[in-house]
């Protein structure tokens, strides 16, 4: 059992009235670099499926499908700002942005994905964050844990995640049973994507696409994509003491492989996020810069500088029990996580 979680309004951290001043420019949206985030992962898919179709090989195909998952994850992440409505000023163009080129081709939802996440945000690792609640009873999702049960759970992602991520979207429409079809706002988004997959399975018959569809979007969203996103999803709030702020969450300076796979845009920087989420993606290192030079935050907020490397300052070395005795982090206080 861990410490007893400290009041968070009793804890006054020296950077909060500095930052607070920054926050107005540091959130501006700027509707340019997010599109050039969303082209870059785009063009990437198609350069990569180009290259593995003119020189293919299975080797080459085993990466082809990490590439591609790799921007499929990418694309959640810009589904994820469009839910804080970081893409555009306009609300109504966000949410076509987000759907359209990042949430659709992955099978979510911006709207969906949205009322579930700022209740994530405002009950953060409590019986009311819908993520942590999904999570918490089950063994899976308890850390730290030991290192064959961790790998059989990626390995488990590998097989069946394709299926959870499937059936995760679908709770998370929020429109079964199918008397919460009453809700105009879940409607509308459901006729807009029921008409995306329309025209994207009519113009994949029409011009013989099919097997290149399975081949280099659907096989690497069911069977890499999850594994990625599972990482990705330890990382940011299992493993940690829970005791303030700068605690409930993680960052993690990874090298670029890393940072590519498991954290694309920024979202590396998550601890950051949960503090100030009115601030988009490309602004986040930023603002992390700004916030090192606080010794306060150097010293409390938890950094890693490593996804799975080995190394003692890694995520991994975070969630692995090491020996039988040694002192571990709990997902939760007194066996239930309650905010004080």
């Amino acid at each position: 059992m861990s410490a007893p979680k400290l009041a968070q309004h009793s804890l006054k951290w020296n950077f909060q009235d500095s930052i607070q001043t920054r926050l107005p420019e540091l959130s501006q949206i700027n509707t340019y670099k997010q599109l050039y985030a969303i082209a870059f992962d785009w063009l990437t898919v198609i350069a990569t499926i180009a290259v593995c179709e003119t020189y293919f090989s299975w080797p080459l195909y085993c990466v082809t499908l990490f590439v591609i998952a790799s921007r499929q994850h990418a694309l959640l992440v810009i589904m994820h700002e469009a839910a804080h409505f970081r893409i555009a000023k306009n609300r109504t163009l966000n949410d076509l942005i987000g759907n359209y080129f990042s949430a659709f081709p992955i099978l979510a939802a911006t709207e969906w994905y949205r009322d579930h996440h700022n209740k994530h945000h405002k009950f953060l690792n409590t019986d009311k964050d819908p993520d942590w609640n999904r999570k918490i009873t089950l063994e899976e999702w308890q850390f730290p844990q030991p290192r064959n049960q961790l790998a059989k759970t990626i390995l488990r992602q590998f097989l069946l995640g394709g299926y959870e991520w499937i059936t995760l979207m679908i709770n998370m429409s929020g429109l079964f049973p199918l008397g919460r079809l009453t809700n105009m706002r879940r409607l509308l988004t459901l006729a807009h994507k029921v008409s995306y997959y329309a025209i994207i399975i009519s113009a994949i018959y029409s011009f013989g696409m099919g097997p290149l569809f399975l081949t280099y979007w659907l096989a690497p969203l069911l069977i890499v994509f999850p594994a990625l996103q599972r990482i990705r999803s330890i990382s940011e709030h299992f493993g940690l003491q829970h005791t303030h702020k700068l605690n409930d969450s993680r960052n993690i300076l990874a090298n670029w492989l890393e940072l590519g796979l498991f954290a694309p845009h920024n979202i590396n920087y998550h601890l950051v996020h949960h503090m100030y989420p009115s601030v988009p993606q490309h602004n986040l290192k930023k603002l992390q810069s700004e916030l090192l030079s606080f010794s306060d935050y150097q010293e409390h907020a938890h950094q890693n500088d490593s996804y799975i490397l080995a190394s003692p300052n890694s995520v991994l070395n975070d969630i692995i029990i090491k020996t039988t005795n040694q002192n571990k982090f709990s997902n939760t206080i007194g066996g239930k996580n309650e905010r004080t």
